[in-house]
């Protein structure tokens, strides 16, 4: 992604308190003590002194924000890639712009994305060279969020005027430190109530129907609950936030508020971004680029790709830095397969429609069809015809089109 304004790693380093170990200008330690609480004075920590790891209290009713304060050691981060809506697809490509600002700045980095997408995280964090785990905690906390309602026929989200609720959270926090210097750090929450994983608001999508979504306020509330405790507790004032969108950018603006940030910058990904009939509205938030789960980089889609306006800056191929992740070798089968002939790639995503897109590809002794993302893969009764193979995960298409 590119530097924009100051850099990330030129700030000052933050003085902590030696208490609390929360910044010196957000401590609430004071000479006068509170009912039930011994008096205590905030003190700077020493340079070199190691922060303890504080385990956070489970949340009486009677508890609120100010005494989740005094529990969690407060870790101030001043970017934040924001990835509540989407696919894996439009995840990806923010988590390795993330994992670059830290390598190559020494940034401090937060990713908040859908906890379904937790395991695939993990999975590559297993293999990012000069990365180690370095604190993993569960917290629990209560967020305040406004009730919306949401209409699918006409694509309108509305705040309620009723009122906020309230949404009990937990929230699994995971930090890596980086041989550079800088922090990369993941929270996953789940409501009480309800989840954060966009699936779960959403109809299957289907060419003979409407992609219809669900309860989609709700989905939108938690979000913003979560946002809340996020920008109290673990953001600076100033932080910036990355986003993804596919949606309309009129619509990314209501969302933004919803949430209560305003994107620094929006990715758009993918062939719903990259036709974007906005592209002549001039907002330099908006980068465009394809994601590594639909595209190989090694195919040149700027000048074999037509696109509805000429304003559109491509950005290529977002894609797994080979410098920075230990490569994964394709598997066995799948490598085999493609060394027997000429051989089509058909990338899923989220569209599905399975049946539809496998009659496209004729059953042929000059040509195979291999499916990425398939879930044909786990289904052992779909189609099985000769020259067809249908892979259930992601793989890395650039190793695939070597």
């Amino acid at each position: 992604l590119p530097k924009r304004g100051t850099p990330w790693n030129g700030s000052a380093p933050i003085s902590r308190c030696g208490l609390c170990t929360r910044p010196l200008d957000l401590c609430s330690c004071t000479p006068t003590a509170t009912p039930g609480r011994q008096a205590s004075k905030a003190v700077p920590l020493q340079s070199g002194t190691s922060t303890p790891s504080t385990c956070l209290e489970p949340l009486s009713r009677t508890s609120s924000f100010t005494d989740l304060c005094e529990q969690v050691d407060a870790s101030i981060f001043k970017l934040c890639f924001f990835a509540p809506f989407g696919t894996k697809g439009d995840l990806l490509p923010l988590f390795y712009g993330a994992v670059a600002a830290v390598v190559t700045d020494g940034a401090d980095v937060l990713i908040a994305c859908q906890p379904c997408f937790a395991d695939m995280i993990t999975e590559r964090m297993s293999r990012a060279l000069g990365f180690k785990l370095v604190d993993r905690k569960h917290l629990q906390f209560p967020g305040r969020c406004n009730k919306y309602s949401w209409s699918g026929s006409h694509s309108t989200l509305k705040r309620e005027t009723e009122g906020m609720r309230t949404v009990e959270f937990s929230m699994e926090k995971v930090v890596y430190g980086s041989s550079s210097g800088g922090r990369l750090a993941f929270v996953w929450a789940q409501p009480a109530k309800g989840s954060c994983n966009e699936t779960d608001y959403q109809q299957a999508f289907s060419v003979n129907g409407d992609w219809g979504k669900i309860d989609y306020g709700e989905f939108i509330g938690n979000w913003q609950g979560c946002v809340g405790y996020m920008k109290k507790y673990e953001l600076a004032r100033d932080a910036k936030f990355v986003t993804s969108h596919f949606e309309r950018p009129s619509y990314v603006e209501k969302l933004d508020e919803a949430m209560g940030i305003e994107s620094a910058l929006i990715l758009r990904l993918g062939s719903l971004g990259l036709s974007d009939p906005f592209a002549h509205l001039s907002d330099h938030r908006y980068y465009y680029a394809m994601s590594a789960t639909i595209a190989p980089k090694a195919i040149p889609f700027s000048s074999m790709t037509v696109f509805p306006h000429p304003d559109i800056k491509k950005n290529g191929v977002l894609t797994e830095q080979t410098d920075i992740f230990e490569p994964l070798p394709l598997p066995a089968d799948i490598a085999a397969f493609l060394d027997r002939m000429p051989t089509v790639a058909v990338t899923i995503s989220s569209f599905g429609e399975l049946n539809n897109v496998s009659k496209m590809f004729p059953y042929s002794p000059k040509f195979q069809v291999l499916f990425i993302g398939s879930s044909c893969g786990r289904n052992k009764n779909a189609d099985r015809g000769p020259n067809h193979l249908h892979y259930g995960d992601m793989l890395d298409l650039d190793a695939v089109f070597q």
